[in-house]
């Protein structure tokens, strides 16, 4: 996930802090929140690899949801009577 310029720049100016201690680089540009050194995007992570806790606080800010998945169970077995069955589809 990549967090651009535009991104940022829709928070307070209070928020700079919060969003230093989580490791986002930014500053105040003209009384609005801004990447340092005019870089215009900032990586948060990358697929397949583990989110920290602050990469998963800053998802939270900028609004990405965690995925969504379902299980559709089509048999079981237990262990201790090693019983089998098959589900109804």
């Amino acid at each position: 996930f990549v967090i651009t310029n535009e991104m940022v720049a829709t928070h307070p100016v209070s928020m700079v802090e919060q969003f230093r201690k989580l490791g986002l680089p930014v500053e105040v540009q003209n009384g609005r929140v801004g990447l340092i050194g005019g870089k215009t995007e900032h990586v948060v992570c990358k697929e397949g690899v583990t989110l920290s806790a602050e990469a998963c606080k800053l998802l939270v800010h900028f609004g990405v949801k965690l995925a969504e998945f379902r299980v559709k169970l089509i048999c079981r077995w237990s262990s201790g009577d090693g019983d089998f069955q098959m589900l109804d589809e």
